[in-house]
Order: C-alpha cells, then structure tokens, then sequence
C-alpha cells in the first residue's frame, strides 16, 4: 500500500511566478491525496531537453560550431527538401557550420542533442537546417526562408532563460 501512496498518479500544469516576475509553466507530479512529490520545467520534462534560442540566450561556455561536417539525411528531411515551397533543396553532402548562424540548441544533460542553423542561400533566401551532432551529422529537417522573415512571433515560453 506504501508504495502505491507514494507513486504519482498526476499531472498537472501550473503558473508559477519567479523572482523577476515572469510567470514560468511547471509540472507538478502529485500524489493520490494531492501532495507534491516532484516538479519540473514543463519545456525540460515534456520534451526531455532544455532548449535554447539565441534571441533569449545561450547557454554559458556554448561556442558555435564552425567544421564543416558531413550530413546523412532523414526520410523526412528528403521529403522536406523535396517538397519545399520555394523549390526542391539539393541534398548537400556536407555543410560549413563557419556560414550558419545556430539559432536554437537542444541540451540534454550538458551536451547539443539538436540545433537549428540558419545561412544565406540565395539574394532573397535562406536556408534553415536542424541538425542532430554526430560523426555524420543527421539532417532531422529543412526549410528555406525568405531573408527578410525575421520570426518576430518568438514563444519565449519555450525556451530556457
């Protein structure tokens, strides 16, 4: 019976008001009588990765990277340069990080788990990768925008800060 008690039974999403007066999304883990066993980030815990924008912030000691790396293409990042609005993507082989301004980043326990890179394509365009770190680096997605499109709809509730 005592661990039944002590096991979680629910979720729930909760406002919570931090020193700086930004409201901050967290999950609360609770136990069948209501008592609060655990609570988490709920970007950290849904996802199982902080992420990071360059708009709000980086995360200390992160340097970009600048190889140029080989890339291994996913089914849907082959779909996705197939079938993009602005014509169909080449299927680079490798990519000069040292041209891409990193955008996002996931971290999962200290280490880039993901990062979306953006660079010049053409005059009006640019391309936007998701990347996944490895010896072969995995082109998760991709996507042109046109230059002037600068995402000013930003949910910073997603991101670490």
């Amino acid at each position: 019976m005592a661990l039944w008690y002590n096991s979680p039974i629910a979720h729930v999403i909760t406002l919570s008001q931090g020193y700086s007066g930004i409201f901050t999304r967290l999950l609360k883990t609770l136990d069948f009588c209501g008592n609060m066993l655990d609570t988490y980030p709920t970007r950290h815990y849904l996802r199982g990765m902080d992420l990071y924008h360059a708009d709000i912030r980086l995360p200390e000691g992160f340097v970009s990277p600048t190889a140029r790396v080989r890339l291994r293409w996913t089914e849907h990042a082959n779909r996705a340069r197939r079938d993009d609005r602005y014509g169909e993507i080449p299927s680079f082989t490798s990519l000069p990080l040292a041209n891409f301004k990193v955008i996002e980043i996931g971290v999962e326990n200290r280490r880039v788990v993901k990062m979306l890179v953006r660079g010049h394509y053409t005059k009006n365009l640019d391309i936007c990768f998701v990347l996944i770190p490895g010896a072969v680096w995995t082109v998760k997605t991709v996507w042109m925008n046109e230059r002037n499109d600068t995402h000013r709809t930003l949910d910073r509730s997603k991101y670490m800060r």
